[in-house]
């Protein structure tokens, strides 16, 4: 009431601020959780075809490393 004063409808105003506000936060949560899942769903497709482990490919990274492959 010390915000919005006493007058006839400042309960109406407070509370469509406050789901408006809860809302845009609820609205940047899912797109942050659909961009992850769009992002993790390309990853997914871009290494579908590799018949390896992830172990193996991290072994395989650090022989690679070790014989100087990834030379900069």
């Amino acid at each position: 009431m010390k915000l919005y004063g006493f007058k006839k409808g400042s309960l109406s105003v407070a509370a469509e601020k406050a789901i408006s506000a809860w809302l845009s936060q609820v609205m940047e949560l899912a797109e942050a959780v659909a961009t992850q899942s769009r992002r993790y769903m390309a990853y997914y497709l871009m290494l579908s075809h590799v018949r390896k482990s992830g172990v193996e490919l991290q072994h395989e990274a650090g022989r690679a490393r070790a014989e100087g492959a990834f030379k900069r």
